[in-house]
């Protein structure tokens, strides 16, 4: 089963068009837009040999309820978390560039926008949950050998085909630092940290590279 990789990298050229203010990218009364069709179309070869946001929200879903009638088994609770809704799940690689939608750069500036509010209440209750287990019952839940949350990925990969993730996420990875090298890359960074430092906005020039999907 591949791993998709998650995080944030540095900014393009289209962030320096919203303003340096950066008061709202933690302002909690913004409601996030949905995400837009730059994000919705960005589109990286290696995705073909991923899995989509739709894939793995099906897949933590099975898993949640496998979890569940482990621990049941086992005397203990397993509080299943909230699904988040279809339209708040980001596409694969909407943060994989920083901010590339326009009406986000002018909500929060270059910074990448906050959860929708079904992914950040389900983030929320995941955490929630991690805290309220005892010992015992983290051990039942995430053991490596017997835990529950292991056995349901087992039963989940019976039958499919074996991979190599180490080698896909590297590839995914390498990938994309030889991207950040590329002199058409290069030239849009510089442009960009000019444009912004010409509006007095004080910000990297570059964002150490992070991948979230195919290379």
């Amino acid at each position: 089963m591949s791993v998709r990789l998650r995080g944030a990298v540095g900014v393009l050229l289209t962030v320096a068009t919203a303003a340096c203010s950066t008061a709202a990218a933690t302002e909690p009364r913004v409601l996030v837009p949905t995400p837009g069709v730059e994000a919705r179309e960005l589109s990286i070869p290696f995705d073909r040999y991923n899995l989509s946001p739709s894939d793995i929200g099906i897949l933590e879903g099975a898993e949640e309820l496998l979890v569940r009638d482990c621990m049941r088994r086992r005397g203990m609770a397993w509080e299943v978390l909230p699904q988040s809704a279809a339209e708040d799940v980001e596409p694969a690689n909407r943060r994989r560039y920083g901010v590339v939608e326009p009406e986000i750069a002018r909500l929060f500036g270059y910074h990448n926008p906050p959860d929708r509010p079904t992914v950040a209440r389900r983030v929320a209750a995941r955490a929630g949950r991690v805290r309220s287990l005892s010992a015992k019952e983290r051990q039942a839940a995430y053991g490596e050998k017997d835990g529950c949350l292991q056995q349901a990925r087992n039963h989940l990969e019976q039958g499919t085909p074996q991979v190599d993730e180490a080698l896909f996420n590297r590839l995914i990875s390498e990938t994309f630092e030889r991207s950040q090298a590329d002199p058409e890359v290069v030239q849009v960074f510089r442009a960009w940290s000019r444009c912004m430092r010409e509006r007095a906005c004080s910000t990297p020039t570059r964002s150490p590279p992070s991948p979230t999907g195919g290379g």
